[in-house]
């Protein structure tokens, strides 16, 4: 199987977002334009704290690094909120399952693509059982993009174009502000 995660800048989808783009759950941002993470490490530790319904505050959803601020944030109050229909959370049996796998060959391209592989089989147990051929045809751990920012190639005119005519454009203006130098 050739690698999907050769590129220098290739960084980890979140299983839950590439069987279903609706779900934004690592936030796009200027570094990070298609949102992903750029480690298997980074990758855990959002499941662990988007994705758990362990910390998470049963009237508003917000989600809190530890049961303690969670508890503190009930003391406080919160708004009453429907639990947000986007984001999906795994039952604390899947949490216990996903802190029990332990990274064998991680930092090689193709031992962490198989641990990506492991947490999408295991996150995602309706579609575990079809054909690994067919899941590696149709989904990907990676986000990949062609010009180095980390985007996916599918948003990449979209994103990264308006990217490179902002910086052309901050370039004219820096340029226009130096004082030209006098020969003669």
């Amino acid at each position: 199987m050739p690698s999907t995660l050769g590129y220098e800048r290739a960084r980890f989808a979140c299983p839950y977002h590439t069987l279903d783009p609706s779900q934004e759950c690592i936030q796009p941002g200027w570094e990070n334009c298609d949102g992903a993470a750029g480690s298997l490490s980074h990758l855990k530790g959002h499941f662990l704290f988007k994705h758990t319904e362990t910390w998470c505050c049963g009237r508003c959803s917000q989600t809190f690094p530890t049961p303690t601020k969670r508890y503190e944030h009930g003391l406080m109050g919160c708004v009453e909120m429907p639990r947000p229909s986007i984001i999906q959370y795994m039952s604390k049996a899947r949490e216990e399952q996903l802190k029990a796998v332990k990274n064998t060959k991680s930092g090689s391209a193709g031992g962490d693509e198989e641990m990506w592989w492991r947490w999408f089989r295991l996150l995602l147990p309706k579609i575990a059982n079809i054909d690994g051929v067919l899941l590696m045809e149709s989904y990907s751990p990676a986000r990949l993009c062609c010009c180095c920012c980390g985007c996916s190639p599918a948003i990449h005119d979209q994103r990264c174009q308006t990217r490179i005519v902002r910086g052309l454009l901050n370039a004219v203006v820096t340029l226009r502000l130096k004082p030209l130098k006098r020969t003669g």
